[in-house]
């Protein structure tokens, strides 16, 4: 039987992961070309479909949220608890639990605002607040999604919390489906009747807050790391199995 540090383990895990990013090249190559061949739109032209928008996040009807950890005024936060996990040649951070605060907002470009919801949206948004030192309030948090800071014994736990919000008047690129708007009805006076939303067919939807250009440049950087990273590793993946198997047989 192979052990962790047989040879042959690590190229079955290299030729995996190979495979695995290869694969993924593919799908963000897809995102890029999406992007590029799809024009930008201005809030008060938009039609239904697929769109592009460019704007600032504004506050939906029921104003701010607070974000968990940091109580930072947002329109959208994901967050997340880790723990530090010891190993034999060190230590890691594990995440342990992550969710989502918030609902839908707006986005408001130099002619009109429209509606967003973000559930389902692959998100680029980089850490806002990051703290290994909780609080009444993060514990109150954690326990509340149960998660414990305390061990077995009733120790503390070393721990680490994280937050990535959408903060009012952050600049916002997203590509997603223009939809029917359901709370056109109730809505504010300056909002149209489409929500930009996850498709029922195309499910692209992407959020970031940067710009579309330095959308596209990352994904560039990750299609050819995927590509050609993807691929060296299924190269060694296959010599290193090869040469363990030839050693053993």
């Amino acid at each position: 039987m192979a052990s962790d540090s047989d040879p042959l383990m690590w190229g079955i895990f290299a030729l995996i992961a190979g495979i695995a990013i290869f694969v993924k090249s593919f799908s963000w190559r897809s995102l890029k070309n999406l992007i590029e061949n799809t024009p930008t739109s201005k809030i008060r032209s938009l039609a239904m479909g697929i769109v592009e928008i460019y704007g600032e996040a504004v506050p939906a009807r029921n104003g701010f949220i607070k974000s968990p950890f940091s109580g930072a005024d947002c329109v959208y936060c994901i967050w997340e608890i880790f723990h530090w996990q010891q190993g034999k040649h060190g230590g890691r951070w594990v995440s342990e639990k992550r969710g989502i605060v918030g609902n839908k907002f707006y986005v408001r470009d130099d002619t009109g605002v429209v509606m967003v919801n973000p559930e389902g949206a692959s998100t680029e948004i980089p850490v806002d607040y990051s703290s290994e030192t909780l609080d009444q309030n993060a514990t109150n948090f954690m326990t509340s999604a149960g998660v414990s800071h305390k061990g077995m014994l009733g120790f503390k736990r070393k721990m680490k919390v994280e937050e990535r919000y959408i903060a009012p008047g952050d600049k916002l690129y997203i590509m997603g489906t223009a939809g029917n708007n359901p709370d056109a009805a109730g809505a504010r006076d300056h909002t149209s009747n489409i929500m930009i939303q996850q498709g029922d067919n195309d499910k692209t939807f992407f959020i970031s807050d940067t710009s579309e250009k330095q959308v596209l440049d990352k994904l560039r950087w990750k299609v050819a790391g995927g590509m050609y990273g993807g691929a060296g590793l299924i190269v060694v993946g296959l010599l290193i199995i090869f040469a363990r198997l030839g050693m053993l047989f």
